[in-house]
């Protein structure tokens, strides 16, 4: 028969793993999403570089005797990550944003190369050329009454906001020997991205003229093709449904 020794050793061994057992599934989980995202991350960053190369490359603008151009290419992406302590296939989504520079032109001889900023929103696309580049600095030259020449155009910082909806629904049927478990969930979020703009004096660097040049809201949908959740102005507002059954038998 064990003593009463070896009975309190065995049961200060087991409350120890369970201790210690949770606290090492919390780091290794912890872990898991630091790596998750660092690879996000480091994609996110080559993504917007191959991105900038192929748009410098192939851009044609107006111009049909000149190819290429300078390219300032920002891209921003909504990742969602499991979260193990939420509903059934909820997660939370976390913004990653990365920029690159390129410059790939063979300009018309006598010509300057084009210079083109692109904004890349998740899956949706928006580009400033010469044209609207002008047309921003055209419109604070007749608010101003400042020459062309002194004034510059950036973009700002980006603003964002969401509205998530999240439901499930859990049934049971039991049906001779025969229960069927099923649960559902209904996943929908809006993310709404304004990119605001200003105009600036080259000499000081104070604002003259602002606003916003595209405001964005995109709706969560699920991309069969590589099981990604991803959004996009295009994406219909019904999000995503999710289920599961279980059957058991008796």
């Amino acid at each position: 028969m064990a003593s009463k020794s070896a009975k309190s050793r065995k049961g200060q061994s087991i409350v120890e793993l369970a201790l210690f057992g949770s606290l090492l599934l919390m780091v290794f989980g912890a872990l898991l999403t630091y790596i998750q995202r660092y690879n996000d991350q480091q994609y996110v960053q080559m993504e917007a570089f191959r991105r900038a190369l192929e748009k410098a490359n192939t851009y044609q603008g107006n111009d049909t005797e000149g190819a290429g151009a300078s390219v300032q290419y920002t891209l921003t992406q909504n990742r969602r990550y499991i979260d193990l302590s939420g509903g059934y296939m909820k997660g939370a989504s976390q913004g990653l944003s990365s920029s690159a520079n390129v410059y790939w032109a063979v300009p018309k001889i006598g010509s300057a190369s084009e210079n083109i900023i692109v904004m890349r929103v998740n899956e949706d696309e928006n580009t400033i050329d010469s044209k609207k580049y002008n047309d921003f600095i055209n419109t604070a030259v007749n608010n101003t009454g400042a020459a062309a020449a002194s004034l510059s155009f950036q973009t700002e910082v980006p603003s964002t906001s969401s509205v998530t909806e999240f439901s499930e629904v859990a049934t049971k049927t039991e049906k001779g020997n025969l229960i069927t478990n099923k649960k559902e969930s209904t996943l929908s979020e809006d993310i709404t991205t304004s990119v605001p703009f200003s105009v600036r004096y080259k000499d000081s660097d104070e604002i003259a003229y602002n606003g916003t040049y595209w405001n964005t809201t995109q709706h969560l949908y699920y991309d069969t093709r590589d099981g990604q959740y991803k959004y996009s102005e295009k994406a219909p507002a019904t999000g995503v449904t999710r289920s599961r059954i279980w059957e058991t038998r008796y």
